[in-house]
């Protein structure tokens, strides 16, 4: 008899965030709870955003994104939306955005990436940057993934 299927549980203190991307003291962190390791066919976790501004990123897979703490602005052609704790975003496959993080910026996100880990298959965006805290460029472009 096979065992039914069980939820699990995931504990702050077990979570174990990874450099993504960076660009002088501003970073992407991501802590990646589900994903194809887990059989399923989409990936969630929490994602660290701060003082950074990723332009011209091209969304690979169909993305959810709640914001926990902090902020963030999301630009696309003549449009811009900023967001805050309790505001979510859809942003479907093929959207090319910029997000813009002065501060610091804590979110959930889930993707559905079929049985792929979407790390490995994220679009390089056209340019990682540093961001000051007033919102401008803090002069630092580096794009570094780790």
């Amino acid at each position: 008899m096979t065992a039914a299927p069980s939820f699990r549980t995931f504990a702050a203190a077990e979570a174990r965030y990874d450099t993504f991307r960076r660009a002088g003291k501003g970073r992407q962190d991501i802590c990646q709870w589900l994903g194809p390791q887990d059989d399923a066919p989409y990936q969630a976790g929490i994602a660290e955003l701060s003082r950074i501004r990723i332009a011209d990123y091209t969304f690979a897979f169909d993305d959810f994104l709640f914001v926990l703490e902090g902020g963030i602005t999301i630009r696309q052609d003549d449009r811009s939306v900023d967001l805050g704790p309790g505001e979510a975003l859809f942003i479907p496959r093929g959207a090319t955005v910029t997000l813009e993080v002065p501060d610091r910026l804590v979110w959930t996100y889930v993707a559905h990436t079929g049985d792929t880990d979407w790390s490995s298959h994220a679009n390089e965006p056209g340019a990682v940057e540093e961001m000051g805290t007033d919102g401008t460029d803090a002069g630092t472009p580096a794009g570094i993934r780790t």
